[in-house]
């Protein structure tokens, strides 16, 4: 069969166009696709690329997105038929894998897939229209309506809006109704996000797209009393529920800054994407300065014998002694227990890059930088190693020939999850990204 086969990470180059590739075979419990469309997300290129600490079997042939016709159904396989027009979901289930990454994908004639990844394509629905919806419109659909809920009525700020899901994400906002502020990097983005429905248009290279946002709407504030006003709703690109209320709003519905209710978290929220979410309330308002959950009185009016803190040079010693950690060179800077606060500082490299030369900063070192950065703030009153949960990031602007100054704020520190915020500046203070972390805090 024909393929776009990959042979070796790296650039477009990589990408070749071999016209007898094996075709794929059967197995049990398999159908062969008779692919009719394939459509590209930016995962294909991180493929391509390649993804520090993923491992991509070669060769690999991309395409998370696979519409077409079964030309063959292996044993085991009921309720298929030769001719059926179907569309695979891009995550396999049940025994593990992504299509166009840890098997096959869509760019080539004939793609295996199981039989349980299979959905019946309804006939009035063109390929190419099924084989758009998978990566983009489920990611857009979770985070917008499974998870955000988005409503008539509602404000919805969409940063990335000229990207895959940032354009589904808009589609789906106003098909619910809602005001749409749509971001993105150039005019010409923005004029087309305009075409496509936005209410308005933000260029987040040009202006400061959340002083925008507070001259629009005015300034959010967290409201009420022992209820979360910051309310995660998952996914990215970020989703603000902004509801006026008068000069202010009544909720900001970001997917992270969610400060964990009845565990002494509240306090100003930390960096330019979380200005004005002010504590309101004594009690909770002052549980940031009473020092370290460590030390604090538990329920019971015991105190805990938490060890003391690491130093700033105990912590250094601790990220040095990890070779991967050494070869980011995070440095710490700043340590603050009370706070449960930590600041490194990281130098672009060229490992680092996105693409050769360009001084830009990739998506992934960036993660792991977040990731670390937000694991040692919780180690340093534990003053030991703990496993990451999960975490999640949003890129606000790209980081491009600069070094990066990140600082991390522990929000919870219970007995089994810790989680942490994580903000991460440029030279010029100006803010990239913001993570959010869950860690395993259960003792070993």
């Amino acid at each position: 069969m024909k393929a776009a086969v990959v042979r070796e990470h790296g650039g477009p180059d990589r990408l070749n166009f071999e016209p007898n590739f094996p075709d794929p075979k059967p197995g049990e419990g398999d159908v062969i696709v008779a692919v009719k469309a394939s459509s590209l997300n930016y995962h294909d290129v991180f493929t391509r690329r390649g993804m520090p600490g993923i491992k991509v079997p070669m060769p690999a042939i991309m395409g998370l997105d696979v519409a077409g016709e079964i030309a063959e159904v292996g044993p085991g396989v009921n309720g298929w038929k030769k001719g059926d027009r179907v569309l695979v979901d891009p995550i396999n289930r049940v025994e593990g894998g992504l299509m166009g990454e840890t098997v096959h994908g869509g760019l080539a004639e004939l793609c295996k897939a199981r039989a349980h990844q299979l959905i019946r394509i309804p006939d009035g629905v063109k390929f190419a229209d099924a084989a758009a919806l998978p990566v983009a419109y489920g990611t857009a659909l979770r985070m917008m309506t499974t998870n955000g809920h988005v409503a008539k009525g509602e404000k919805v700020l969409i940063l990335g809006a000229s990207g895959g899901v940032g354009v589904c994400c808009l589609q789906l906002a106003k098909l619910a109704g809602a005001e749409v502020i749509a971001c993105a990097g150039t005019d010409a983005k923005a004029k087309r996000l305009a075409e496509l429905g936005a209410d308005k248009t933000i260029n987040y290279i040009e202006k400061d797209f959340m002083k925008e946002i507070f001259a629009m709407y005015g300034k959010p504030t967290r409201r009420g009393s022992g209820t979360d006003q910051v309310r995660p709703q998952g996914g990215h690109p970020l989703h603000l529920d902004l509801r006026a209320e008068g000069l202010g709003l009544q909720r900001l519905g970001a997917q992270r800054y969610r400060e964990a209710a009845g565990a002494g978290a509240a306090g100003q929220a930390q960096g330019a994407g979380r200005q004005g979410l002010q504590a309101r309330g004594g009690a909770r308002g002052a549980a940031r300065h009473r020092g370290p959950r460590s030390v604090r009185q538990d329920r019971g009016g015991a105190m805990s014998d938490a060890p003391k803190p690491l130093t700033k040079e105990e912590l250094q010693a601790y990220l040095d002694n990890s070779p991967f950690i050494a070869f980011l060179g995070l440095k710490v800077t700043e340590t603050d227990p009370a706070r449960e606060e930590i600041t490194m500082t990281c130098a672009m490299r060229p490992e680092f890059e996105r693409g050769a030369g360009t001084g830009q900063w990739h998506g992934g070192p960036l993660a792991a930088i977040i990731d670390t950065v937000g694991d040692y703030a919780l180690i340093m009153t534990l003053r030991r190693g703990l496993p990451t949960i999960n975490f999640r990031v949003d890129y606000l602007r790209p980081a491009i020939k600069t070094g990066l100054t990140i600082t991390a704020t522990v929000r919870r520190a219970g007995k089994s999850v810790g989680v942490v915020d994580v903000d991460v500046f440029n030279d010029q203070k100006a803010l990239l990204a913001v993570g959010r972390a869950t860690y395993s805090t259960l003792a070993a």
